[in-house]
């Protein structure tokens, strides 16, 4: 009977110590974790989301983009899932699927700064169309007059149609919240220098190298 049970112990034992060392693997990165509650759970979307974000983590974005993309199939208004996306989409140089996911995430959340910020800056930066640019950017400023990613690319998109007088309004308004921004400073003085004013434009090139 002691024999027995020593034998039944040692069963038990190995046992355990399997499915130990199986929840060791599943456990041994956020992916293979993610991966099993996703295999488990087919339909949440979740597992797919925080998958993606690893993913991106160990730069494999062919893979993050599949599961942010599984996600959104799951759940198509995941906002969480939109954000991750459209920021990936960027990286790829896929700009108007990166607007097209900025659209919907507008239509779920129409005071989303960060949103409309974003579409000014794909039209003004990658996309060269500043009239685009500008509807966004100057929604995203009368959502939110104090966000300084938001003057300053205005001032740069208007700077870029050759709109000297408000390219320098809006960098003077986000002059005033980073004063000592060295870029900021820099554009500033070549715009006064553009208009002949040559001694503003002295003055904002000196802050500039000190702000440096």
């Amino acid at each position: 009977m002691r024999v027995f049970v020593i034998i039944l112990s040692v069963i038990i034992l190995i046992v355990f110590c399997v499915i130990t060392f199986e929840r060791t693997q599943i456990w041994k990165t956020r992916g293979t974790f993610w991966g099993d509650v996703a295999m488990k759970n087919p339909n949440l979307e979740l597992p797919y989301l925080n998958r993606g974000i690893y993913y991106m983590t160990i730069e494999d974005k062919d893979a993050a983009l599949a599961d942010f993309s599984k996600a959104l199939k799951i759940f198509p208004d995941y906002q969480d899932a939109l954000k991750q996306r459209y920021h990936l989409l960027i990286s790829k140089g896929l700009y108007n699927d990166a607007l097209n996911d900025l659209t919907r995430l507008i239509r779920l959340d129409p005071s989303n700064v960060a949103a409309h910020y974003m579409m000014g800056e794909i039209y003004g930066k990658y996309l060269n169309d500043p009239d685009n640019a500008l509807i966004y950017l100057n929604k995203a400023f009368k959502l939110n007059p104090e966000d300084f990613s938001v003057l300053s690319n205005l001032g740069i998109v208007y700077a870029m149609k050759g709109d000297v007088t408000n390219a320098i309004k809006y960098f003077n308004f986000a002059e005033e919240l980073q004063p000592n921004d060295a870029n900021l400073l820099l554009n500033l003085s070549i715009l006064y220098g553009n208009i002949g004013d040559i001694q503003k434009a002295e003055e904002y090139r000196k802050k500039a190298e000190l702000a440096k």
